[in-house]
């Protein structure tokens, strides 16, 4: 039996690397669809909070609360915890590689998208480049 076990993914998107009882813990790593350009919906999760680190390069939350979009940058070696019932997705560097610890049972059944409209998109991406100065 190993004492330690040791995990890592390096491939593009989310992955779960490792789960005991009842959290798993994940990694999110750069993948297309989280480009601001690419995002076409937001997700919360209704029976567990979310939480992030940031591991290596940047990560923007983006956070959507009242038909409104927040930007939450996230830095390195700080956790982040995105509270059950908010509605969230994630803008990746290409270079980034971000933990996530959730709930094992975490999945589409009790989770819920809203899948953005033309103009809440255009929306999104201007307060996302507002926020980065573009």
């Amino acid at each position: 039996m190993k004492l330690v076990e040791v995990f890592e993914f390096n491939d593009p998107g989310y992955a779960k690397v490792f789960s005991f009882k009842e959290w798993r813990v994940a990694f999110l790593n750069y993948i297309e669809h989280l480009k601001i350009d690419k995002i076409d919906h937001v997700e919360c999760h209704h029976q567990t909070d979310e939480v992030f680190v940031l591991l290596e390069g940047s990560c923007q939350l983006i956070i959507f609360d009242n038909n409104k979009f927040e930007i939450v940058e996230l830095e390195k070696n700080k956790i982040y915890n995105v509270r059950q019932g908010v509605f969230h997705s994630h803008v990746l560097s290409v270079d980034s590689k971000v933990l996530v610890i959730e709930q094992e049972d975490t999945n589409d059944i009790n989770s819920t998208r809203i899948y953005l409209t033309k103009e809440q998109r255009e929306e999104m991406i201007n307060v996302w480049r507002n926020y980065n100065g573009i």
